[in-house]
Parts: C-alpha cells; structure tokens; sequence
C-alpha cells in the first residue's frame, strides 16, 4: 500500500500529546465557564456560544492529537482509500465503483459508476506528493482496467 499524506501528518509524540492536554483543558475551561456563568448571570446567547466552541475546539484538538484528522490518499492493488477532510471518515474506491479517473494538474476526479464524482483537490504546499500519488493513481488504474484521462496535456 502505498500512502500519501493531503496535509501536516503530525506523528511527533510530543506535539501529540500537546494537542490532547489543551483539547483536554480547553473542554474542562468550557465545564468551568459554564458552571461559573449560568450560576451568576443565567444562559445567554454568548455564553452558549463560546462553551460550544471551546468544547468543538477542544474535541477537535483531542481528534487531532490521537491521529484521527490525517487527511490521506492510500493506494493499493485493488482499492484506493482517499480521505479528503479531517472530520469526516474515508471513502473508498475499487474498481467495481469507479467509472474513469481523470488527471489533472492540481487535482484529481475520480468518476463512479453511479454518476457521481469525487474530486480530490491538491494544495501547493505539499507538492512533492502529486506526482507520485498521480503515479500510485495511474498504477492503480491500469492494473484494474479503468480509464484514465488526463485533460492537461496537449495533444
């Protein structure tokens, strides 16, 4: 399997272990501000609004920090495993779901056969991964007899 970071891939323990602990504290400041202000001066709007973010920031941190937010693309002999947000879970692509893949410069889009289309946008600061991943992409779909397009190039 060959896998291919989207973005920051933060495998430091240190820094991991930073990420739960202010999740962590963030979600226990949102318990005390929210014990401290309902008993002096009732629920207000703010006050709902900032416990929600400090307790969604402090999940997210916490998400983070266990190495759950990794945004990936896997590419095996028979399933491509693409991950294109932190929060929400993986989607996968064998070669019974995809239609054709097409390349393009900054980006791919993978074409399913129910019609729907999946498109997976590259950024600039990783960009020593596009060309292998696009590589690992091409492998994939030629050992799979899936068509491939790139649209780019001049003909």
């Amino acid at each position: 399997m060959k896998h291919f970071p989207l973005g920051p891939a933060e495998t430091n323990r240190p820094v991991m272990i930073i990420k739960v602990l202010f999740g962590a504290g963030c979600i226990v400041l949102g318990l005390i501000w929210l014990i401290f202000n309902i008993r002096n001066s009732g629920p207000e709007f703010s006050l709902w609004i900032t416990i929600l973010f400090l307790f969604g920031f402090g999940l997210f941190q916490i998400w983070a920090g266990i190495g759950r937010s990794a945004r990936f693309i896997n590419v095996d002999e028979s399933l491509i495993l693409l991950r294109k947000s932190s929060i929400l879970p993986a989607q996968k692509f064998s070669r019974d779901n995809l239609d054709a893949i097409a390349l393009y410069a900054m980006s791919i889009v993978f074409f399913k056969k129910n019609g729907k289309k999946t498109i997976l946008r590259f950024g600039t600061e990783y960009s020593e991964f596009i060309n292998p991943a696009k590589d690992a992409v091409i492998e994939f779909a030629e050992s799979n007899n899936i068509k491939v397009s790139t649209p780019d190039e001049p003909e």
